[in-house]
């Protein structure tokens, strides 16, 4: 039987940018991340290891650590 994929999406409120995380089991696929901390929390919160990240396009809100 084939994983099932979960979306889930976080706005950042400054940039009005979306990060999409896409899960399977324990798995995160995160694409054009935005907020650290947020993405941070929700990984942690659903025991997801991120296996992939995707840039879809260049902007510094995707590019820049939240550390």
């Amino acid at each position: 039987m084939p994983a099932v994929i979960q979306p889930h999406c976080i706005t950042d409120p400054l940039t009005q940018s979306n990060c999409y995380i896409l899960t399977a089991e324990s798995h995160a696929l995160i694409i054009d991340p935005n907020c650290y901390q947020e993405i941070h929390s929700y990984l942690a919160s659903h025991q997801l290891v991120p296996e992939y990240i995707i840039l879809t396009h260049e902007h510094c809100d995707h590019i820049v650590s939240g550390k």
